[in-house]
């Protein structure tokens, strides 16, 4: 099938966190480990051939880390430079096989995780994971934790991940604590990522995000955005002003894609910011423990 995908993606440190530990992977774009945010919405589009850069955008994800002090934008940051190095180093993989390249992306994401964590003597460190993976005739979705995946179809909306978190009943005030995340140790659990395969349908539109946003934005809300017939952007614009204005309380990150079989607008990313930033990126996390 020849199809393309119109991206709109953010990251924003909300009203209330002195630090942003959330991260993104969109067409090959990540932020630093040490980071507030992205400056605005940014806007791509692919089209799907087995060109190597644009296999590359097939590839998203959204990680939400967690730690003390710098530990969880570093986990979250190892996570999108995992998923980036995958992809760059086996592009077809994607496009032959999308649901098995998430399985073996969340392994080596955890053991990169895992490394650095044992590396600089961190007792713990992790960071969720959804991702989103398009192949030459499906698309497959995986996530391990509670940042979420949405599809929105026709006049549904459907949440495709599953929350990995532990039940604690109605009297326990707080976040429950995951069951499944970047990071987990072998010892501890085994990583059992949610993967899930379907058709492509012309339209669709999937939205990867934090619990910045799901905390913030109930799904019927999600529906009534998702539903307006605005360009991503404008309606990821809107979905960002409704977390911020419900009292943003954690950072808020989100890749917004839509399937279809026109060809694709040319991006707005300048590319002078992002070559400067790539070049910050080769040194790795900007934080060390």
């Amino acid at each position: 099938m020849t199809y393309s995908i119109q991206y709109a993606y953010f990251s924003h440190i909300g009203q209330v966190r002195p630090n942003n530990e959330d991260n993104y992977l969109c067409c090959g774009h990540l932020l630093p480990a040490d980071h507030t945010g992205s400056e605005e919405i940014f806007t791509e589009a692919v089209k799907r051939e087995s060109k190597e850069n644009e296999t590359i955008g097939l590839l998203a994800a959204v990680l939400d880390g967690m730690g003390g002090e710098t530990c969880g934008e570093v986990a979250s940051y190892l996570g999108c430079q995992k998923l980036l190095a995958l992809a760059a180093a086996d592009s077809s993989f994607i496009l032959a096989d999308p649901a098995a390249f998430l399985a073996k992306a969340c392994q080596e994401a955890n053991q990169a995780v895992l490394d650095y964590q044992q590396a600089h003597r961190i007792s713990a460190m992790g960071s969720t994971l959804t991702a989103i993976a398009f192949g030459d005739h499906c698309l497959a979705t995986a996530n391990l934790g509670d940042s979420r995946i949405y599809r929105f179809r026709g006049d549904e909306l459907e949440q495709l991940s599953v929350d990995h978190v532990i039940c604690l009943g109605r009297g326990y005030r707080g976040k429950a604590p995951l069951t499944q995340y970047l990071g987990l140790p072998e010892e501890e659990s085994a990583l059992l990522p949610e993967i899930r395969t379907e058709e492509y349908q012309d339209k669709d539109r999937y939205l990867l995000c934090s619990d910045g946003l799901t905390d913030m934005v109930d799904p019927i809300q999600l529906k009534e955005y998702l539903s307006l017939e605005k360009p991503l952007s404008e309606t990821a614009a809107l979905l960002l002003s409704q977390a911020l204005s419900a009292g943003g309380r954690d950072n808020v990150t989100a890749v917004l894609c839509e399937i279809s079989g026109e060809k694709p607008q040319p991006s707005t990313r300048r590319n002078g910011f992002w070559s400067r930033l790539f070049s910050r990126l080769k040194s790795g996390p900007h934080k060390e423990e």
